[in-house]
């Protein structure tokens, strides 16, 4: 196992959420001095980790919830309050995990095959995601093994890390080496990722100012094209929903639907089918009347279908486009895909957990930090350009990275949280709400942020992709 001075974890405990909110907001290119108006009430540590998971919830969701208090009061010239609990923020990031829908299990893979960190014959340990088919496939190709963890187990130990983290890289699958810190800092990767901002808005074309015209919500009238998948773009459109956006969130039938994360995130949101290889016309009529475009495909793919950023605002000025990443635009590793879980091997934090624990073997956060957080600031990113398009006009285009947000998550210091027990749906009952869907009556995690004027709602049922048409009408 490769050694090195282990990190200083909880001598520093780093900013308040207030404090950090302020730093999200100032990236955007929002007054920090708005923070004013946002309270955040309890601390960490709230889950079984040496992160301030509760911090960087309540700072990221406080961020996102300032930014509507500006629309707001650009749109009718009335300010508002925002307050955030800490513990309902944290729970926030574990949402998926507190949603119930009838007849469906959240996908626990504890126990199978490549659910947990395998040591490797240069004693090192590596993760690889088998969640999805595809990927389970590729590492069953590659290590010439049955599908049980005990076969895995003993395949692994034959293949050095580095080699076997290449050979599942170039069959398309996301393998991860845990690394410490220093080694992510020197990783050709891992030099591009430091460098990476929190977030980055560019204008990439000229158009005419678009003021806010009047609502009865922050983002009434508002259009999002909601074109991810499982947690971090999906919840920032979830979150413009919760404040009257119009969302409409896509995918093509061959896709592997209908989990608990879709239910969980599909709140506020219309889902279609669409396929960009047989439906491109009925995409471009979506883009034509679209304020944002949020899309997370790996750099090029909506370019050749005619939709990268240039091109969308050119038929659509005004529009701002969303590229959310695994490991930024930039580096060797630009386009190759990641999960939150295979990047807290990469970043240092999977190691660090286990040192702090005295432990040999790397320990995984109880949540997916980096993609919740990175959907809130993309939704704050979002409303951040909408005031900049009202003012001086122009199409933009936003860099969001969940590298880039573990970098912001690990900058906000340590706690020792490591003797809690992460709670159970039981424990946040009184956080929750029901809904009537087309799932059935699904339990689900009520909005964190609360609004002296507008709080936030869901205007509509999570529904099962298919549920409504690929258009805006």
């Amino acid at each position: 196992m490769m050694t090195n001075k282990l990190q200083t974890l909880v001598s520093e405990t780093g900013p308040s959420a207030t404090e950090a909110a302020a730093g999200l907001l100032a990236a955007a290119g929002l007054d920090p001095g708005l923070v004013s108006r946002l309270t955040v009430t309890g601390a960490d540590p709230q889950l079984p980790s040496i992160l301030r998971i509760g911090t960087a919830a309540a700072a990221a969701i406080g961020a996102a919830s300032v930014a509507v208090t500006e629309v707001w009061r650009e749109r009718t010239g009335r300010t508002q309050t925002v307050s955030v609990d800490v513990r309902h923020a944290a729970a926030a990031f574990r949402t998926e995990r507190f949603t119930v829908v009838p007849g469906m299990a959240l996908n626990d893979q504890t126990g199978r095959f490549g659910s947990e960190f395998y040591r490797t014959a240069d004693d090192r340990f590596i993760r690889f995601h088998t969640g999805l088919p595809q990927y389970k496939q590729v590492a069953l190709d590659v290590l010439g093994c049955e599908e049980t963890n005990e076969a895995a187990i003993a395949a692994v130990a034959k293949w050095n890390a580095f080699e076997l983290e290449q050979a599942l890289a170039d069959r398309g699958a996301i393998p991860a080496v845990v690394l410490t810190h220093d080694e992510w800092a020197q990783h050709p990767q891992g030099k591009e990722v430091v460098r990476l901002p929190v977030v980055e808005i560019t204008k990439i074309g000229d158009s005419p100012p678009q003021p806010f015209t009047p609502g009865e919500r922050p983002l009434s009238g508002l259009r999002v094209i909601d074109l991810t998948r499982v947690i971090s773009g999906p919840t920032s459109c979830r979150f413009l929903a919760g404040h009257g956006a119009d969302v409409i969130q896509l995918s093509a039938q061959t896709v592997v639907t209908g989990t608990v994360n879709d239910v969980a995130t599909g709140f506020g949101k219309r889902s279609a089918w669409l396929d960009l290889r047989t439906d491109l016309d009925a995409f471009g009529s979506l883009v034509d009347g679209a304020d944002v475009l949020v899309q997370a495909m790996r750099p090029g793919v909506l370019a050749s279908f005619g939709f990268g950023p240039e091109e969308s605002a050119a038929r659509r000025p005004g529009l701002i486009y969303v590229s959310l990443s695994g490991y930024g635009h930039l580096g060797p590793w630009a386009d190759r895909p990641c999960f939150d879980t295979m990047l807290q091997c990469n970043d240092g934090i999977a190691y660090d957990e286990a040192q702090f624990r005295q432990g040999g073997t790397p320990v995984a956060v109880p949540c997916q930090a980096m993609d919740h957080a990175t959907g809130y600031i993309l939704a704050m990113a979002v409303m951040s350009t909408l005031i900049r398009r009202a003012h001086e006009g122009g199409s933009y285009h936003i860099r969001v990275a969940l590298a880039g947000t573990g970098e912001w998550i690990k900058g906000l210091g340590r706690v020792d949280g490591t003797m809690l027990v992460a709670p159970e749906i039981a424990q946040v009952e009184d956080l929750t709400a029901v809904m009537e869907t087309p799932f059935g009556e699904v339990r689900y995690l009520r909005p964190t942020e609360q609004l002296s004027e507008t709080p936030s709602f869901y205007a509509l049922p999570s529904a099962p992709f298919g549920t409504h048409q690929p258009s805006w009408d």
